[in-house]
């Protein structure tokens, strides 16, 4: 689809940076609702997930850059 344009690289800065913090906060949202609540709480699961899910992003999103350089 050409109707699709990359970022720019101070798109893809801001991105990476703002998805590194949200998946720090994340991060620490998992450990806290661990502490509070236990391994097998929902909430602890659901909150690893959410930090899980944001390391993905950020490594997919290293990988299209990675890409992208390269061709």
């Amino acid at each position: 689809m050409q109707d699709r344009y990359p970022p720019t690289i101070e798109q893809l800065r801001q991105t990476n940076e703002d998805v590194g913090v949200m998946a720090e906060q994340a991060k620490q949202i998992a450990q806290l609702m661990l502490a509070c609540h236990g391994e097998s709480d929902q909430r602890t699961i659901r909150a690893q997930e959410a930090h899980a899910a944001l390391v993905r992003l950020q490594t997919e999103m290293g990988r299209e850059h990675a890409k992208g350089v390269s061709q």
